[in-house]
């Protein structure tokens, strides 16, 4: 399961195996064997420097709620692009968190 979507997220970013590999350090038999579920107990690493490359979080890459992951790894995507780190995404997060906690008391 892993390993689909895995593949899924790379070529969604027109990525092949090598330049993924290239671009995280990882080997290419290694991400391949993931891809095949071959590999199904990578290291948190492994995982950062493949999600780093994909711009999202390495529990996003393994996070089995699709409807979650795009709407969320569209939301890192474009904070990247706005120069926001991943500290200062995590505080927006908590701060909309809020928000919807303090609406739901005034109901």
């Amino acid at each position: 399961m892993f390993g689909k979507r895995l593949k899924e997220l790379r070529e969604s970013r027109g990525l092949s195996l090598s330049e993924l590999a290239v671009k995280s350090g990882v080997a290419k038999s290694y991400i391949s064997n993931m891809e095949r579920d071959k590999m199904t107990n990578p290291s948190l690493e492994i995982l950062t420097k493949i999600a780093s490359v994909l711009e999202i979080t390495p529990q996003l890459l393994i996070s089995q709620d699709k409807d979650v992951d795009k709407g969320q790894a569209e939301l890192e995507r474009l904070a990247q692009a706005e120069g926001i780190n991943q500290d200062q995404l995590k505080e927006y997060k908590e701060l909309i968190e809020f928000i919807k906690w303090r609406s739901s008391k005034k109901e």
